[in-house]
């Protein structure tokens, strides 16, 4: 439902209350025929609703930032000027007295209190939606009415309202019953009094329902939009900011809120990069003492990535392999050979074939890497996304499919993913570099020899994603390619 709509629903309504109204409480209205009443106030509602939707759409529409004083104040306006026309229209046309005049322009003034405040809350919740579908930001005003005075003014008014207005009914009531006494039974004067308040409780029920149930949406909005804000805190993801809705106590809560989660961001990926400057120098001590370059770091990490985003392309891969655990896989690949540092340098530096003994001792870097990472997971204390895919990929890089692999001999799905891609990774980007026991192999040699490691060696839906992306191996191989 639009704001005008709404607008029509509420005057189309106000007419046939007045009507009730009118006929009811000012004694010179029932001279006119209700048919009569109803075409006089349908009149003056019609014109002041044509005069409204100008104002709205020219004026208040344009200015989003005070769309709602702008309504507010149009709206004010608008019932002012509706109530002097009818006290105007029924004693200039009419000939009625003031007193009369007076009692229905009081209804439309007190109808009208009940319909602004509405229109206003409604006005709001649009533009909150209006807000958070096109994702722009407006400023705050410092200076705001706080909903503590809101609502003690409401209250108040709504209360005057009532009293007023009932005042007026009592008053008729009264008159109207000394007047008739004589011509009803005592049940009909009762009854009919009863029927009038009923009706007036009536009005004052639905009208008060209907804004209460405003001021509960629009509370709900912030807390629905708070919520979702904090689901995605909760699940790491900073980025997202909570819509600022309205000048009040719940757009600067927004606003602070939004200024936090900013500083947090910031503070994240501070972290984080420092995080990943240490990972690549613990890695780059790694490998230095293998011979290895920083570019063999960056290599594999990449390699690893791009196997990820290849094999996600599988059905069966698609929910394993989201985004963040892509991210992380890539974060932890540098720790793969971590466990390095913990071998003898007659071994590790070994121009040649290592013995049986050494091979044995070499074999054990995959386990000292781990021991390492989890020495690191038990200081910090807490569950680490980013340790664990660490130590995951430095513990089982070096397992094969069939079983044969080291350092527990684990066979097919009982290897991580994460490892099983980095292990197709790591032996690709050591067939195409120079080492002092070999030449570099060409990127046709290497793709040969991890083909026919398919089922062997590798998972074969990893050296079918391979593959497949094949193209994207060589290019990263080229950027990140070891200086002369």
């Amino acid at each position: 439902m639009s704001v005008s709509q709404r607008t029509l629903l509420h005057y189309i309504g106000a007419v046939i209350i007045l009507t009730i109204y009118g006929s009811r409480v000012c004694p010179f209205m029932d001279g006119l025929s209700v048919a009569a009443l109803l075409f006089y106030l349908a009149v003056g509602y019609g014109a002041a609703f044509i005069a409204r939707e100008l104002g709205y759409q020219t004026i208040c529409r344009r200015r989003r930032e005070d769309r709602l004083t702008c309504q507010l104040r149009l709206d004010v306006m608008l019932f002012l000027a509706l109530a002097l026309l009818f006290t105007v229209v029924q004693m200039g046309v009419f000939g009625f007295p003031i007193e009369s005049a007076a009692k229905l322009s009081t209804g439309v003034l007190g109808l009208g209190f009940f319909i602004t405040v509405d229109l206003w809350l409604f006005g709001q919740e649009k533009l909150a939606e209006e807000i958070a579908e096109d994702g722009q930001r407006w400023r705050l005003r410092e200076n705001y009415l706080p909903m503590k005075v809101k609502y003690i003014l409401f209250a108040f008014s709504a209360l005057v309202v009532m009293l007023i207005m009932l005042s007026l009914l009592i008053i008729k009531d009264v008159v109207w019953l000394v007047e008739h006494r004589a011509e009803y039974t005592q049940f009909q004067l009762i009854s009919g009094v009863i029927v009038e308040f009923a009706f007036m409780g009536t009005v004052f029920g639905a009208y008060g329902y209907v804004i209460i149930r405003g001021y509960a949406h629009h509370l709900q909005l912030f807390l629905d939009e708070q919520v979702r804000v904090l689901s995605y805190v909760g699940e790491g993801n900073l980025s997202e900011r909570v819509t600022v809705m309205s000048h009040d106590e719940f757009g600067h809560i927004a606003r602070k809120t939004n200024h936090s989660l900013a500083e947090l961001e910031t503070k994240d990926s501070e972290i984080a990069n420092t995080r990943d400057a240490t990972i690549l120098g613990l890695a780059s001590l790694a490998e230095a003492r293998d011979n290895e370059t920083g570019a063999h770091i960056q290599r594999t990490q990449h390699y690893v990535k791009t196997l990820a985003l290849q094999l996600r392309t599988q059905p069966r891969y698609l929910r394993e392999l989201d985004d963040a655990t892509i991210e992380l896989m890539y974060k932890s690949a540098p720790l793969h050979d971590a466990g390095k540092v913990g071998i003898p340098d007659h071994i590790l530096l070994k121009p040649g074939k290592l013995t049986d003994e050494e091979f044995e001792i070499m074999k054990q870097h995959p386990s000292i890497g781990s021991q390492a990472i989890k020495v690191a997971e038990k200081a910090l204390g807490t569950e680490s996304s980013f340790l664990a895919m660490a130590r995951e990929i430095s513990e089982f890089h070096h397992e094969k499919w069939d079983g044969s692999g080291y350092p527990y001999g684990l066979k097919g799905g009982h290897i991580p993913l994460s490892a099983r891609l980095m292990a197709v990774a790591d032996v690709y980007d050591a067939l195409i570099s120079k080492r002092v026991y070999k030449p570099a192999f060409s990127h046709d040699k290497a793709k040969d020899i991890i083909v026919e490691g398919r089922g062997s060696h590798f998972d074969p839906l990893i050296v079918q994603a391979f593959l497949e992306c094949e193209g994207d191996f060589k290019s990263i191989a080229a950027t990140y390619k070891d200086p002369d």
